[in-house]
């Protein structure tokens, strides 16, 4: 066949840019530990390989994955049970977006090249296996390659865990509080219980550390004007001739209503986010109607964002899994149930929403190979268990060394995971796929 595969022919690079997998999209990484020849992790790996045979070609299970942590780290659980368990070849491919996954399962010979449909939709696939897809913020995407390819449409094989992105709180902050209310939650950053006596103050923040607001989402007309429109803040925007802005203190620092901003600063609990402003105009919101002083500034970049809660005693955006903050041993600030109609009306004083993260395979998975599929199938793992990896990482721990160990010390429930479905469960439906 001439469509491309990846690993075997060296396309990928290194590049280990860290990323916030919804927004940022950097490029192709790096395949993973296939490349070492002749390791195994496991006791006892079954030391004979096969193919997958389709129509007279033979070709390894393909393993795609996202440039993240945690999904490096699942795509190595996945290569150990295929490959010594389960006794296949794989090859691996890595991506920086969750779509180029996606069109890499669906069979697109250019998976990075969206305007290239190509192989899309003819069912011939060399990548087969996908492990933690994130399928918020996608699901147009996701709809487009099912409508183009109904018949050959890759789908959810097993759920894992929610993944989220929230406001968190690291363990030196959050442990100097011990009575109720808590300072991992709304009512302990109340501004009653002077909740800045815990945290630095703006002024130990160096500014050159910091992205102006007037380029960031505090110039954002829309964003600014719905947060008038919820909060009734008139204070804390100003209509210029660009439309609404953000008016913040000394350049950097935008200050909630009450102490935080009738102090001028001095009675504030900074919270740091990154990008142009990721959960900005969220955060105002919240700070706004629960009464918490917030401070908050953008990182002027990548580097910034992951140093700065790791020095300061500072409130912090962040996604898990992950393992950028996990030596914080953060929590995240409890708020109010998620509610979605709320939201979809511009209020964003509630949890945000969840995404229940997913395996996913290709549409002849079952077929090509039952116990592959069944692994997936019936794969399980739980936020602790990941946060208990990424921690590990965190420390040093390369992303196969950690996939290896908790391998080894539970070979007994990945070989459970191992079970050939039923023929009901084994029959994909696009309806119910990754991103509906």
């Amino acid at each position: 066949s001439s469509r491309l595969r990846p690993c075997a022919t060296g396309w990928y690079s290194p590049m280990p840019v860290p990323t916030l997998r919804f927004i940022l999209s950097v490029g192709l990484i790096s395949c993973l530990a296939d490349s070492v020849a002749g390791t195994t992790c496991l006791q006892n790996a079954v030391a004979t390989r096969k193919d997958l045979v389709n129509k007279g070609e033979s070709y390894p299970v393909g393993i795609v994955y996202g440039n993240w942590a945690s999904a490096q780290v699942l795509a190595e659980i996945a290569h150990i049970a295929i490959e010594e368990i389960l006794g296949y070849n794989t090859q691996f491919a890595g991506y920086s977006s969750i779509p180029e996954t996606w069109r890499a399962l669906f069979g697109c010979m250019n998976p990075t090249d969206t305007s290239d449909n190509s192989g899309c939709s003819d069912g011939n696939t060399y990548s087969h296996v996908m492990m933690e897809s994130w399928p918020l913020g996608y699901a147009s995407t996701w709809n487009q390659l099912v409508d183009a390819n109904y018949d050959f449409a890759a789908f959810r094989g097993s759920n894992l865990f929610n993944g989220l992105e929230r406001m968190y709180i690291g363990k030196a902050v959050w442990e100097q509080k011990t009575s109720a209310p808590l300072l991992d939650t709304k009512e302990g950053l109340h501004e009653d219980g002077q909740p800045w006596t815990y945290f630095d103050p703006i002024s130990a923040f160096n500014t050159s550390k910091l992205t102006p607001c007037t380029s960031t989402e505090f110039a954002n007309d829309n964003f600014m004007q719905n947060y008038l429109t919820i909060t009734g803040d008139t204070a804390g925007v100003s209509l210029t001739g660009n439309g609404y802005v953000g008016v913040c203190h000394a350049d950097y620092w935008w200050l909630a209503p009450g102490e935080c901003r009738t102090s001028s600063g001095l009675r504030c609990v900074p919270v740091i986010t990154g990008g142009t402003g990721w959960a900005l105009e969220e955060y105002m919101q919240k700070a706004t109607v629960w009464q918490i002083p917030l401070a908050i500034g953008v990182a002027n970049n990548f580097k910034e964002f992951t140093e700065l809660p790791m020095s300061k005693k500072c409130l912090f955006y962040w996604w898990e899994p992950d393992p950028t903050f996990a030596t914080l041993e953060p929590k995240y600030v409890t708020f109010p149930a998620h509610n979605a109609a709320a939201w979809a009306d511009g209020n964003q004083t509630t949890t945000n929403g969840v995404g229940m993260l997913e395996n996913l395979v290709s549409y002849d998975l079952p077929d090509l190979a039952p116990d592959v599929y069944g692994f997936v199938y019936h794969f399980q793992m739980s936020m602790d268990t990941m946060r208990g990896i990424m921690r590990d990482v965190a420390s040093g721990e390369s992303t196969k060394d950690a996939a290896c160990r908790w391998a080894t010390l539970n070979t007994g429930v990945l070989r459970s995971f191992i079970q050939i479905p039923t023929t009901e469960s084994t029959t994909g439906s696009a309806g119910s796929t990754a991103g509906s």
